[in-house]
Parts: C-alpha cells; structure tokens; sequence
C-alpha cells in the first residue's frame, strides 16, 4: 500500500512539474558586417525597474554584441514575432552611427533581425547591419 502510495506522489508531482510554466529567453544581438566600427545607442528595459534606459555599444568590424536578453516565465514556446510584427517592440529605439553617419533604415522593422531557435524555450534576434545601412 505504501509503494502505491509514494507511486502516486511521484506522478502528481511529474504532471505538476511537465504542467508548470517554464522560464523563458529571448536574446537581441547586433553584428556589425559594415566596413569599420559601428556605434550603436538603444534604448532598452532595466530589468529591475521596468523603465527604459539608453545604453551605448562599440562593435567592432566583424563584431557581435547582446543587447539585451528578455527572460521570463511562459506558458507556451518562443515564436517568430516576425511573422505577426512590423516592429521589435520590446526595443524601444535604436541607431547605428559610423564616422558620424548615422544609418539610412529603420533597425527595428522586423524584416531585418534573423531568427534563431534553440529549444522551444530558448530563442535570439541578429541584426546585421552592412555597409549599404550608411
């Protein structure tokens, strides 16, 4: 009786753990494919406080910086916000200069951002940004 017992504990508690929300990625990463150094202002949520606040990147030729990850606890797996989105919502500007120039597009437009997915939790942006952005 007691085997069946802690056999029936171990099952709720594996259907409570399968059933329960899990925690969540979405990183935001620039690449610089341009012919030289690149400047790049965001503005961004303090995962903290809530409240946007800009924060500058250096990249360098060849480079790749994270911007930003967004964490947190989901009910269902990561997708393509490209798909549904015009924008990246959750970066609230972003600029890209060089030598001064600043860039000709939008970054944020969706179109532009590669989507990768590593698990069905677990997921990344890249924009790429090319000497034709100047």
């Amino acid at each position: 009786m007691r085997t069946l017992r802690n056999i029936g504990i171990v099952c709720l508690l594996a259907i409570l753990i399968v059933s329960c929300d899990k925690m969540g990625a979405i990183t935001y990463k620039v690449r610089n494919d341009a012919a030289s150094q690149v400047q790049i202002v965001a503005l961004l949520p303090n995962m903290e406080t809530g409240v946007y606040e800009p924060d500058t990147f250096l990249v360098k030729k060849g480079g790749e910086v994270t911007l930003t990850t967004q964490r947190g606890m989901v009910n269902q797996p990561v997708n393509d916000f490209r798909e549904t989105e015009d924008t990246i919502r959750y970066i609230h500007m972003l600029r890209a200069t060089r030598d001064g120039a600043e860039t000709k597009t939008s970054l944020l437009v969706t179109d532009r951002w590669n989507y990768s997915r590593r698990s069905d939790w677990i997921a990344s942006y890249t924009l790429s940004i090319t000497e034709q952005d100047f």
